[in-house]
């Protein structure tokens, strides 16, 4: 298909095609599935009996330590900087945006939508 000038090459990883032309005459059911979970995404799409697209995603499990170190450099810069610092009372967890998530959430989910999406 792609040497007839039928298809295109969508993405290189995972190598995934699209056809140029549509055509109306040859449709058939598929059924897509996803396994989620804490750390691996599973994913499959089979017709007729027939797997025709299977991946397993594996995901970040360290969003949190690295997020913790972050905050440990921030810290110490600012202690470096000044002795008589003034308070910062904005940032509480109180005052955050209504529906926020925390890194390492929306990174899992944003890993899900990825890979729905391709």
């Amino acid at each position: 298909l792609l040497k007839q000038g039928k298809a295109k090459v969508k993405k290189r990883m995972p190598f995934t095609i699209k056809m140029v032309e549509d055509t109306t005459e040859f449709i058939q059911p598929i059924i897509g599935g996803m396994d989620t979970g804490s750390k691996n995404i599973g994913c499959a799409a089979t017709a007729n009996g027939k797997v025709l697209y299977q991946s397993e995603v594996k995901l970040r499990t360290d969003i949190s330590k690295k997020m913790q170190q972050r905050a440990m450099y921030r810290r110490t810069r600012r202690g470096r900087k000044c002795r008589y610092r003034p308070a910062r009372w904005a940032n509480r967890a109180s005052m955050r945006k209504k529906g926020r998530l925390a890194p390492s959430i929306r990174s899992k989910v944003d890993s899900h939508l990825r890979e729905k999406k391709y």
